[in-house]
């Protein structure tokens, strides 16, 4: 599906955080929120596991997510970043 949405990367505090919106196979919107707390003690788990939860339009909870990355597929998903400064 097709989304939308933000990526902030906080380096001093150590943390990743996703926020995006799609539709859902009805048409209607859903949204993602998911957050990374790297830890430098176990920097491969904590940068390719992401916790998350799924909303309704309405901001109700559908449910709980873990997103797992793949290390090899790191240099495509950075080549895919649009950097925004100053927002």
């Amino acid at each position: 599906a097709a989304l939308s949405g933000s990526l902030w990367i906080l380096p001093l505090e150590r943390v990743i955080r996703y926020e995006f919106t799609f539709a859902d196979q009805h048409g209607s919107p859903c949204r993602f929120a998911g957050q990374k707390d790297v830890s430098p003690l176990d920097l491969v788990n904590t940068m390719t596991v992401l916790p998350g939860v799924l909303y309704d339009a309405h901001g109700h909870e559908l449910g709980l997510a873990e997103v797992r990355f793949a290390l090899s597929d790191l240099p495509t998903f950075l080549a895919s970043w649009r950097p925004v400064f100053g927002r």
